[in-house]
């Protein structure tokens, strides 16, 4: 008889991938030492939808989310690292 396969584990929830997406940018914008304000600029948003990021009040499209890898200077990775 076959090993039994293992459940794929269970899809993260929508509202605690948004949390985590959020602190990790902010906590890359800061170590930068940019404000919302200039990360904005550089990503063509304003300062309250760079806001609403941070706290995981909106889902980022891939088109942002690599505007911000640029803007960071980071690799996609970076923001999910450490995330389980």
């Amino acid at each position: 008889m076959p090993p039994k396969k293992s459940k794929p584990k269970k899809p993260i929830e929508r509202k605690l991938l948004l949390k985590y997406f959020g602190a990790r940018l902010k906590e890359l914008r800061e170590k930068r030492k940019m404000s919302g304000e200039e990360l904005g600029e550089m990503v063509e948003m304003n300062r309250q939808a760079i806001s609403r990021l941070e706290v995981g009040g909106a889902n980022p499209s891939l088109e942002i989310i690599s505007k911000l890898c640029w803007a960071l200077n980071v690799k996609i990775e970076t923001f999910f690292r450490g995330f389980k």
